[in-house]
């Protein structure tokens, strides 16, 4: 379960469903002279982050002898930061070894995996918690492994999933398998890294829950990178800047968003959602 988590420990507080304002100290004013003070909304959001994503020359083989199943061969790709990137793939494409491979939770075969910003685990990921466990002891842990603060954590795990006081020491076991995906899925977003990690389970819980997230996500995009991998392309349309497909163990791009999106689904993309103003290349 823990094995994801060597790649990144972010030391910061938690962020809750009010984003932080992204704000800058302004120059000091010199006696004597004018100084004038941009404002907050004239300022261009910050994008997190260092660098890019890096895939190269990943391999890897999933079973074992005579069983073996060669997934990845020879991958290379790149995401770069401040992006939101759908990754496309049929069922047993290789969507969900890509994605532990990128958390840190598989190692290639052969190849080297880059992170140039720090990488969630996989939001709704079930396994991140301790079912003996309850939510509050599980978040106090992970908040002492990833370097936050505990009762920040508490707090927005309760606000962002809508869980209650009485719940919080319950062991997980002992709730409805709802429980653990809003308590994974708030805290990964309250521990704010800088790339968000998610695949098909971003659809589980409740409806209301699933637009709660969407939302936040949308809101987070200006200021933070995301990569989705999924079987379904309208599913997380809404999300994505830029899609890829994964296909016979490789990445590949039909040169811009609208082709891609209808090479995987034969359907042309309409306007959208988007928080970066990018919906009217979308229209046709």
């Amino acid at each position: 379960m823990l094995r994801s988590l060597w790649h990144v420990l972010p030391r910061r507080r938690a962020a809750t469903a009010a984003e932080p304002r992204l704000q800058e100290a302004p120059p000091p004013v010199q006696e004597g002279r004018s100084s004038v003070v941009t404002l907050d909304q004239d300022r261009k959001p910050r994008v997190r982050g260092s660098g890019a994503i890096e895939l190269h020359g990943i391999t890897k083989t999933i079973g074992l002898r005579p069983r073996e199943t060669l997934v990845l061969n020879g991958l290379d790709a790149i995401f770069p930061r401040g992006r939101a990137i759908g990754v496309l793939g049929a069922p047993g494409a290789g969507k969900t070894t890509l994605i532990q491979l990128l958390t840190g939770n598989l190692r290639p075969d052969a190849g080297r995996v880059i992170h140039g910003m720090s990488v969630s685990w996989p939001m709704s990921a079930r396994d991140i918690f301790r079912k003996e466990m309850s939510i509050r002891a599980n978040v106090r842990l992970l908040s002492t492994l990833y370097g936050a603060w505990a009762p920040d954590m508490i707090d927005a795990v309760k606000e962002i999933g809508k869980i209650r006081r009485q719940d919080l020491d319950m062991p997980i076991g002992e709730l409805a398998p709802d429980f653990m995906i809003r308590a994974s899925t708030s805290l990964c977003y309250a521990l704010d890294f800088d790339c968000y990690i998610t695949d098909d389970m971003l659809c589980l819980g409740a409806r209301p829950f699933r637009d709660t997230i969407k939302e936040l996500m949308l809101a987070r995009q200006k200021t933070h990178s995301f990569i989705i991998a999924s079987k379904s392309a309208p599913a997380i349309r809404d999300l994505c800047d830029d899609f890829y497909i994964l296909e016979d163990g490789v990445i590949k791009t039909f040169g811009d968003r609208r082709a891609t999106f209808k090479a995987f689904t034969g359907v042309a993309l309409t306007a959208r959602l988007d928080p970066r103003g990018e919906a009217r290349d979308d229209e046709f």
